[in-house]
């Protein structure tokens, strides 16, 4: 799988709330609260991380 570069807006387009650390999100009856957290001085983008455990998750 290559690196490409996605525009963060293509996934969450709905979420952008920079004064706030988190959101919830309700997905049928079941209400998800996401909290967040950035460090600046991170060397990967949490697409990566994601896309990193996931295929982990393959290998189990």
């Amino acid at each position: 799988m290559d690196d490409k570069i996605i525009p963060l807006g293509s996934f969450v387009p709905y979420f952008y709330s920079p004064d706030n650390d988190s959101f919830s999100m309700q997905i049928g009856g079941t209400v998800y609260e996401v909290t967040t957290h950035f460090d600046t001085e991170g060397r990967e983008t949490v697409l990566k991380q994601f896309r990193d455990l996931l295929l982990e998750l393959q290998n189990i």
